[in-house]
C-alpha cells in the first residue's frame, strides 16, 4: 500500500504543478481538476487506514497475549499425542481446550471498517479482475513506446561542425526527447508563457531575430524541391558553400554547440516540448477525445480508483505523443502545425489512435498554422538571452564571410579565420527626403512675382523633393 501511495503522490505533485501555472486553457484546468477529486478521494481513505490499525491493536493485543500460555500447552500436548500413536498406545492425558475464537473483536464487525477495508483491498491488492481496462492500458502504452521510438536519438544530417579551437560553441548539449516525462515537465514547460523583457530590448532582440532568418538557413531550407531556392539578404543563394554550417544555422543560434547534430537535437527538443504540451491540453479541449478517454476510464475508476488514474493518464500521454510526432514529421517537410488544437480536424495523428479510443471521424490534411521556422523563430527569441543571440549571430557571420573569402567548396572546410569581426566595419546611409506636398499659390500672381525662368524651377523643386544623406561607420 505504501508503494501505491507514492505514486499517487507522485501523480498529484504533477497534476498540481500544471494546475498551478499561469495560462493554462479552462478545459486543461477542468480536467486536472476533476483528476484530483479522485485523487483525493483516495487520500481520504488511506487517512482512515491507521484506524484499523489501532482498533486492532486496542482489542486483540492484549487477548493475544493472554493466549501465549494456553498455545504453549496445545502444543506440548499435541507432542505428546504425536508420540504415542507412533509408539500404537493409546493418548490417555486430557486432550488440551481449543482457543476461544469468540474473545476475539474483528475489526469486519464494525461496518465502517469493513467497507473501508474491502475499498483499500480493492484499491491496492491489485487492479481487479477489469480485463478491459488493463487491455487498454497495455495497448496505451505499447503504443506510447512505438510512437516515442519514431523520434531518433540523432537525427541524421549533412551540416558541418564547428572546429573546436575556433571558440564558438559548447560541446554536447543535444539529447533525446523523452515524451513519456510528458507530464513532470509541464509544469516548467508553461513558464515559456511567462518571459518579460524590457520593451526595447526584446525589440532589438526581435530585429536581430529577423536578420538571422534572412541571412542564416535551418533544416527545413530548400527541403521542398518544388519551390525556388531560398535567398539571402544580400541576394544570393543559400547553399553549402556560402552558408558554413548549412541547413543547421539557426540551430546553432538557439543550441551554440559546435556540433550541428547536437544543435539540431536541441531545437527538436524544444519545439517537441511545446508541441506535446499542447497536444496533451488537446486531448481535454476536444470533446469527442476528451470524451472517449473519460469513458473508457470510467469503468476502470469503478473497479480500482488508482487503475482509473493510471488508464485515463496512459490515453491521454498517447494521444499527446501520437500527436506530437506526426506534427514533427509535418515541420520538417516544410507545412504548417495549428500551435493550439481544439478541433478534432485540426488533429493530424487520428489515424494512428482513432482505434484505441474507438473513434470514427474524418480528417482533412490542413495547410495553416506556423511552420519549422516560425516555431524556432519563437524558440530564438523566448529561450535565449539577448547576449547569447548577438554573440552567435556574430560567429555566424565571421564563419560565412571566411567561407565566401576562399571559395569554400562544398566538401570543405575551414581551417582558420582571416577575416574577424571585431577588426570589421559597418556604414551605414541614413538618407531623409524631403518634399512640399502643396502650395497654395494663385497662378498669376506667382507669374508677377517671378519670371518665367524662376517660376518653371519653383515647379520642379515640388515635383521632385529634396534629398540627403549622411553616411556613418560603426
Amino acid at each position: 500500500m505504501n508503494a501505491k501511495k507514492e505514486t499517487i503522490q507522485t501523480l498529484e505533485a504533477e497534476l498540481k504543478g500544471i494546475l498551478n501555472s499561469q495560462d493554462i486553457t479552462d478545459s486543461l484546468k477542468k480536467g486536472i481538476e476533476e483528476q484530483l477529486k479522485k485523487v483525493d478521494e483516495l487520500f481520504s481513505q488511506l487517512e482512515l487506514y491507521p484506524q484499523i490499525a489501532s482498533y486492532i491493536d486496542e482489542n486483540d493485543t492484549a487477548q493475544n497475549r493472554s493466549y501465549d500460555s494456553e498455545t504453549d500447552d496445545i502444543i506440548e500436548c499435541e507432542k505428546k499425542q504425536k508420540e504415542s500413536l507412533l509408539e500404537g498406545k493409546d493418548y490417555e492425558e486430557e486432550l488440551a481446550s481449543p482457543l476461544d475464537v469468540n474473545k476475539w473483536k474483528k475489526f469486519e464487525d464494525v461496518v465502517e471498517y469493513a467497507t473501508l477495508y474491502n475499498s483499500l483491498e480493492k484499491t491496492f491488492e491489485g487492479e481487479g479482475d477489469d480485463s478491459s481496462a488493463k487491455s487498454k492500458k497495455k495497448e496505451a502504452e505499447e503504443l506510447t513506446e512505438k510512437q516515442q521510438n519514431e523520434l531518433k536519438e540523432n537525427e541524421p544530417t549533412t551540416a558541418r561542425d564547428i572546429p573546436e579551437e575556433f571558440g564558438y560553441g559548447n560541446r554536447g548539449v543535444g539529447g533525446t526527447f523523452k515524451i513519456k516525462d510528458l507530464i513532470s515537465s509541464a509544469a516548467d514547460l508553461f513558464k515559456i508563457n511567462s518571459f518579460k523583457n524590457v520593451a526595447n530590448k526584446l525589440l532589438l532582440k526581435v530585429y536581430t531575430v529577423e536578420y538571422d532568418f534572412g541571412m542564416f538557413s535551418s533544416r527545413t531550407t530548400n527541403v521542398k524541391e518544388t519551390e525556388a531556392k531560398a535567398q539571402s539578404l544580400t541576394g544570393y543563394e543559400m547553399n553549402r558553400r556560402l552558408n558554413y554550417l548549412y541547413q543547421a544555422e539557426l540551430e546553432y543560434l538557439l543550441g551554440g554547440s559546435n556540433s550541428s547534430s547536437d544543435n539540431l537535437n536541441v531545437a527538436r527538443n524544444k519545439i517537441l516540448a511545446v508541441r506535446s504540451i499542447c497536444n496533451y491540453t488537446s486531448t481535454y479541449s476536444i470533446p469527442e477525445i476528451n470524451s472517449a478517454i473519460v469513458s473508457i476510464s470510467a469503468s476502470a475508476y469503478v473497479i480500482n480508483p488508482i487503475l482509473g488514474l493510471t488508464v485515463e493518464n496512459a490515453l491521454r500521454c498517447t494521444v499527446a505523443t501520437a500527436e506530437t510526432v506526426a506534427d514533427w514529421k509535418y515541420l520538417t517537410e516544410g507545412k504548417k502545425v495549428i500551435l493550439t488544437k481544439n478541433k478534432i480536424q485540426d488533429m493530424n495523428a487520428l489515424s494512428v489512435f482513432e482505434g484505441l479510443l474507438g473513434l470514427d471521424v474524418q480528417t482533412v490534411e490542413q495547410d495553416k498554422g506556423m511552420d519549422y521556422d516560425q516555431y524556432l523563430k519563437i524558440m530564438l527569441i523566448f529561450l535565449t538571452t539577448s547576449d547569447q543571440l548577438t554573440q552567435r549571430t556574430g560567429n555566424l557571420i565571421e564563419l560565412n564571410v571566411n567561407a565566401a573569402q576562399i571559395k569554400l567548396q562544398e566538401d570543405d572546410t575551414l581551417t582558420e579565420l582571416n577575416f574577424k569581426l571585431d577588426n570589421a566595419y559597418t556604414a551605414v546611409n541614413a538618407s531623409c527626403s524631403v518634399k512640399l506636398g502643396f502650395v497654395v499659390m494663385p497662378d498669376q500672381f506667382a507669374k508677377q512675382m517671378i519670371d518665367g525662368g524662376t517660376y518653371q524651377s519653383l515647379t520642379e523643386f515640388e515635383k521632385n523633393g529634396y534629398k540627403f544623406t549622411v553616411t556613418r561607420g560603426y
